[in-house]
């Protein structure tokens, strides 16, 4: 979106860069050896603008750091040079912004799950491409759910590459300066952005034209700034069902394939992960629906932090001492937790009992009545994971942290 006199500036800039025994040349008509080096003036001159300089520190070449301008005595007109990163570019060499490595990242696009909207994605970024908008897909989903995956495998369809940009670390002052330093790398690569991180409510950068495709990849709660340059539209990446699941695990791992079957069919009913976990589970190379089993529960019990307390479960149905009536309703209820993630995949299912899919058990009584047992003795039996959640540690003096360790 350069002007004529903003190349022609671009240019005087670059040649110096290019032929550095221009910096002579140039001392020379500026009429000291300590000017060795491009001006706004100096390229109005010898472009035929007159005694005028062609910067704009509010204009393109600024704004996309594609010039930098250095600082000067007063009087003296700034020096420009062009971005090293920049001059490579135009030679042919691609390489990333110093202030953007280790917060990049390229993702490669993977076998598309059968729920993904991956076709129907791409004809919206198609229609939207064709009218000349710039959109912006947020991607909300639950952790490991393959968003960035998802971003990388529609931007195949249109050949471009997917860089993902972690701005979870970012601080305020460095936010615009990397926005635009995302967007630049992305013009310069053909590429499409994946911003993801916990900082994604700040507002947005409204200085230079966006790409034509981005990507937000967030959870289903968070909040993102709108930004007016672009189109947004939401897509929900929804937890895979037990038939992905299935693939998802044949495919990560090969070898599960001589695995007892009743022990793989527990694997995927029980741990309900998502595509990520279920990849990384497979990085390890179980050589047992067991320890795929352990894999997939050392993965998950982080996700609590602080607030939960993992509790061993040594206890057998045969330690616990109740009645036989209480006895069937445990009994029961672990049969309904063991049989529900079947169930709830059902379509009937799910249109009868829209508003949720939890299990929930309120067991009372006096202290040492066995209430903890019980709960350890199901844990054990259902191969799950049991935590101890402290309330004291969740209500929070902060308006929102409950609502959020709630969560």
């Amino acid at each position: 979106g350069l002007s004529a006199s903003e190349l022609d500036l671009l240019q005087a800039c670059l040649a110096i860069a290019i032929e550095p025994a221009l910096e002579t040349v140039y001392g020379y008509l500026q009429r000291s050896p300590r000017r060795s080096y491009a001006t706004g003036s100096l390229a109005a001159r010898l472009f035929g603008y007159g005694h005028r300089s062609l910067w704009n520190p509010a204009g393109p070449l600024a704004l996309w750091k594609l010039v930098i301008c250095g600082e000067t005595s007063v009087g003296e007109h700034s020096p420009l040079s062009v971005d090293p990163l920049v001059t490579d570019w135009l030679h042919g060499e691609w390489h990333i912004d110093s202030e953007l490595v280790g917060l990049l990242d390229v993702v490669e696009p993977q076998t598309a799950s059968e729920s993904w909207p991956v076709a129907a994605t791409a004809r919206l970024i198609q229609r939207a491409v064709e009218r000349g908008s710039a959109i912006r897909l947020v991607l909300a989903g639950p952790p490991a759910s393959g968003r960035r995956t998802f971003a990388a495998t529609v931007g195949a369809r249109f050949g471009i590459q997917a860089l993902s940009i972690d701005l979870s670390e970012v601080s305020d002052s460095n936010w615009p300066d990397i926005v635009v330093r995302g967007q630049r790398l992305a013009v310069m690569g053909g590429a499409a952005l994946v911003w993801h991180g916990s900082q994604l409510h700040r507002p947005w950068p409204n200085t230079v034209v966006p790409v034509p495709i981005q990507f937000i990849a967030c959870d289903v709660d968070q909040v993102v700034s709108p930004c007016h340059l672009v189109i947004d539209h939401r897509v929900e990446l929804l937890a895979p069902t037990m038939d992905e699941r299935r693939r998802l695990w044949k495919a990560s791992i090969p070898d599960s394939a001589a695995w007892p079957a009743h022990e793989f069919e527990n694997l995927i009913a029980r741990y309900r992960l998502n595509i990520g976990d279920i990849v990384l589970v497979g990085r390890h190379a179980p050589a047992s629906a067991g320890e795929a089993a352990a894999y997939a529960r050392e993965l998950t019990r982080q996700r609590l932090g602080e607030l939960g307390r993992l509790l061993d479960c040594p206890f057998t149905w045969d330690d616990l001492v109740v009645s036989n009536r209480l006895r069937e309703a445990l009994e029961d209820f672990t049969f309904e937790a063991r049989e529900r993630v079947a169930f709830w995949e059902s379509p009937n299912a799910r249109r009868l009992f829209p508003r949720g899919t939890g299990l929930v058990a309120l067991f009372s009584g006096p202290p040492g009545t066995g209430k903890t047992m019980a709960a350890q003795v199901i844990a054990a039996d259902l191969e799950l994971d049991l935590f101890r959640i402290d309330l004291a540690g969740v209500v929070s003096k902060y308006i929102g942290e409950t609502a959020k360790h709630l969560d």
